[in-house]
């Protein structure tokens, strides 16, 4: 089974790297990214795209946060119920910092850009799903 993974990024240097990483991770997962929440959030909303298993986030972007953005996808009625989030940022308000590590929604969080050191967090995340 293929797992879908989203990386939400609104900077396009983010999305180069971010990309690029996870391509060459070599596993069987389908990769789609985004440069704006609002965009993601209206195509799962209106059913254009299935929801991911996976998606990576970053926190601070105009319109709707990452944090925002992904408690709203758990909340839609197709939701996936197994989804696994991971947040990237170099500074998280503490309101945000607080949902992050007290929600099961949230797995992982990086510094800034996901690397060929924290992918490997991420796999593991599909792992489990295929596993499931």
């Amino acid at each position: 089974m293929e797992s879908t993974l989203v990386y939400i990024l609104d900077d396009d240097t983010g999305l180069f790297m971010t990309g690029r990483v996870l391509r060459r991770s070599n596993k069987n997962i389908e990769i789609k990214s985004f440069d704006s929440a609002i965009k993601l959030h209206d195509l799962l909303e209106s059913n254009a795209i299935p929801h991911p298993d996976i998606i990576i986030s970053d926190v601070n972007m105009l319109g709707f946060t990452g944090v925002e953005v992904i408690i709203l996808m758990s909340q839609m009625e197709n939701s996936n119920p197994n989804m696994k989030a991971f947040i990237q940022s170099a500074t998280i308000k503490p309101d945000d910092q607080e949902i992050i590590e007290t929600s099961e929604l949230f797995h992982g969080q990086f510094e800034r850009y996901v690397t060929p050191e924290n992918i490997e967090v991420i796999l593991e995340g599909v792992e489990e799903l295929v596993v499931q």
